[in-house]
């Protein structure tokens, strides 16, 4: 099956397709477009000439660059030209449509942000990513081009370099998503959310983690809480953020409990049904002056063996509370620290 076809059938827009760098250059002269997949190897106009000319002639549109792994050095000279994304031969086309999918919703994110005027900085990081997407991208292929090639010390060191990547892109994320939060622009893309299925699948995607540390993750789940409306993305960045630190702050061969339940809180006189997740841990736990700010971007300083929980918190509280919900954290030197986030069922 042809790209174009798989794309259509995927129901996005195909435009125009183009056999040659020069045909796709004379196309781009009289249309636009937000995404080009380029082959970096091409009859005529290779790909790289031809991403030069895409940058000159429409520097606002994405490239994806496909390559091979014979393609390594061109691949860096692509991240010179501002090459997007990279997909590999042969083509797995979900990882396409994933490539596809996270470049759209960029765009219309950085359209979102104009349209909205935000602060300078909030722009400027939010370009930051950009670059970031393209250099993780780069790590990725050199990690496996160079796989059999560079020594253990070497494969530390690139691996350092993309998890470093990684943790400066996840900081850029909350703090923007924290701008556009506390703008009240925020966007909540509310769906029915069972959280006895959502919460332990979320908590899986730290199984490498947990086990670099031998952390035993024990559940406690409520099978009968009822489904909630919620944002699933948002409720993601609550439940990693919030793992994370109990994972960071845990010794090795500890464990870390999470649960959820329904809870009833009485509102305006009423009792309302809430759906409460906890996660708890046995770690370093925070002092009793530090807690009452740990969910303030700005915090009192920390000593060296107290807890420091960056953005992330605070980025957890204004999550929660855009969905009418609340969030508490309970914690004991040495004894570890219990953070719990509760919903509304009725939301």
């Amino acid at each position: 099956m042809l790209i174009k076809d798989f794309l259509l059938g995927e129901n996005f827009n195909v435009v125009d397709e183009a056999a040659s760098g020069n045909e796709a250059l004379d196309i781009l002269m009289l249309n636009d477009y937000d995404i080009i997949l380029l082959d970096i190897r091409m009859e005529g106009m290779d790909g790289i000439e031809t991403l030069k000319q895409i940058r000159r002639i429409a520097p606002s549109t994405d490239v994806i660059m496909v390559t091979g792994y014979a393609d390594i050095p061109s691949a860096v000279e692509c991240i010179k030209y501002g090459a997007r994304e990279f997909l590999e031969k042969p083509l797995r086309m979900e990882t396409l449509i994933e490539k596809i999918n996270r470049i759209l919703k960029s765009r219309e994110e950085e359209k979102h942000l104009r349209e909205i005027q935000v602060d300078f900085p909030t722009l400027v990081m939010y370009k930051l990513q950009l670059p970031l997407s393209t250099a993780k991208s780069a790590i990725t292929l050199l990690n496996k081009g160079l796989e059999n090639i560079v020594t253990e010390k070497q494969k530390e060191l690139l691996e350092h370099i993309d998890q470093t990547l990684w943790k400066i892109d996840a900081t850029i994320n909350d703090l923007v998503d924290l701008a556009k939060f506390e703008s009240g622009n925020a966007q909540l893309e509310k769906l029915p959310v069972n959280m006895d299925e959502l919460v332990p699948a979320i908590c899986a995607k730290r199984e490498s983690e947990l086990g670099s540390k031998n952390i035993n993750l024990s559940f406690l789940i409520d099978k009968k809480v009822p489904t909630i409306e919620a944002d699933p993305e948002k409720l993601e960045k609550v439940i990693l953020n919030i793992l994370d630190n109990a994972i960071k702050y845990s010794s090795p061969n500890s464990t870390i409990k999470v649960t959820t339940t329904t809870i009833h809180k009485e509102v305006e006189g009423n009792l309302v049904p809430y759906i409460e997740v906890s996660i708890s841990d046995t770690g370093v736990g925070i002092s009793p002056d530090v807690l009452p700010y740990i969910f303030n971007k700005i915090k009192p300083d920390y000593s060296d063996k107290e807890k420091s929980t960056g953005l992330g918190l605070a980025l957890c509280k204004l999550i929660v509370e855009a969905h009418n919900g609340f969030i508490t954290a309970e914690s004991q030197i040495g004894q570890g620290t219990t953070i719990r986030f509760a919903l509304p069922v009725n939301a």
